[in-house]
């Protein structure tokens, strides 16, 4: 009897997941339709926009470009600094 009662209820659900679904196929937008969330990031009015790839990547090279000129200057402040000590050590 439970068999029974268990089979009924997962036909139930398949039925009802299958209608479920078939819904939301006819709902869901076609490929070369912007979904909004596109269409959200494409508005002129949003600060927050996608980056594709490639300017994401130009955008990281700029970053690691600007922390190694830092670093570089930070190397030249140390070693005029030890240069200074240097001197101060042989006076």
């Amino acid at each position: 009897m439970w068999g029974l009662a268990g089979l009924g209820g997962q036909y139930a659900y398949d039925v009802a997941d299958a209608r479920h679904t078939a819904a939301a196929a006819a709902v869901t937008p076609a490929a070369g339709t912007p979904s909004l969330l596109d269409r959200a990031f494409a508005a002129p009015w949003n600060p927050v926009r996608k980056l594709s790839d490639a300017e994401y990547e130009a955008l990281l090279r700029a970053r690691l470009l600007a922390v190694d000129a830092e670093i570089a200057v930070t190397d030249d402040e140390i070693a005029a600094v030890r240069a200074r000590i240097d001197a101060r050590g042989k006076q």
